[in-house]
């Protein structure tokens, strides 16, 4: 009987001594993401070839001018640059869609 109430009062020491703890609550809150303002490219206007085809002893032959083969170069250039612009806005939205940083923390005590 001794022991039980020696322990008893240790607990009850020990609890006594203790401050109440707080809970901590957190919650997620949504930020509005800014608007993705990104430009498209123009589109393409390219120049017009004129193909040949020459047929000699039943076989056939493209061919196209000088000229059109500037115009064919040109057209490659602008291709070119339509698809670098394009990867450049791939990637600017990809890093727009993967950025977890949008999303802020609070915590708070109840």
């Amino acid at each position: 009987m001794k022991k039980f109430l020696i322990l008893f009062l240790i607990i009850f020491g020990i609890l006594s001594c203790t401050k109440k703890i707080e809970t901590l609550k957190t919650s997620v809150v949504e930020v509005a993401r800014p608007t993705l303002d990104i430009s498209l490219p123009d589109p393409v206007n390219l120049e017009k070839i004129e193909w040949h085809i020459i047929v000699n002893n039943d076989k056939k032959y493209v061919g196209i001018t000088i000229e059109d083969y500037k115009k064919l170069s040109i057209n490659m250039e602008k291709i070119q640059s339509f698809i670098l612009k394009q990867k450049d806005i791939i990637k600017e939205q990809k890093k727009y869609y993967e950025n977890r940083k949008d999303r802020v923390h609070r915590n708070t005590t109840g």
